[in-house]
């Protein structure tokens, strides 16, 4: 038995606002579009877009739909995510038992998701 095809889901409320933010920001090529459901190709894994409403939807969220992705630079994908409408909530350093930055960050949906940086001493 294997895990695979890694699926990340994100609820949004506005479809064509949340397919611009990740392409824009991640350049994520688009692999299925529909009104209600848009998977995006990142390296690995697929992001899945669903249009999800309290006003529209009897459908349960799941819980724990999450993204976290290693990047050269936070502060390059910072000026990105801004510029495409997200903010960072948060920047955590390197500690001890934590050897990478990291940060996070909300959509303009209100997703949740981090980066994380590697550090090089030297």
């Amino acid at each position: 038995m294997e895990a695979r095809s890694p699926l990340f889901i994100h609820y949004v409320a506005d479809m064509e606002r949340a397919i611009r933010f990740y392409t824009g920001v991640f350049n994520a090529p688009v692999a299925f579009r529909s009104p209600g459901w848009t998977t995006l190709e990142f390296d690995g894994f697929q992001l899945a877009l669903h249009v999800w409403t309290a006003d529209r939807m009897k459908e349960v969220l799941l819980p724990n739909a999450g993204l976290c992705l290693l990047v050269d630079s936070i502060e390059e994908f910072q000026r990105a995510i801004e510029s495409h409408g997200g903010s960072m909530s948060s920047l955590r350093e390197p500690k001890e038992n934590v050897p990478v930055r990291v940060a996070s960050f909300l959509d303009p949906e209100g997703n949740g998701f981090d980066l994380r940086q590697e550090v090089h001493s030297g």
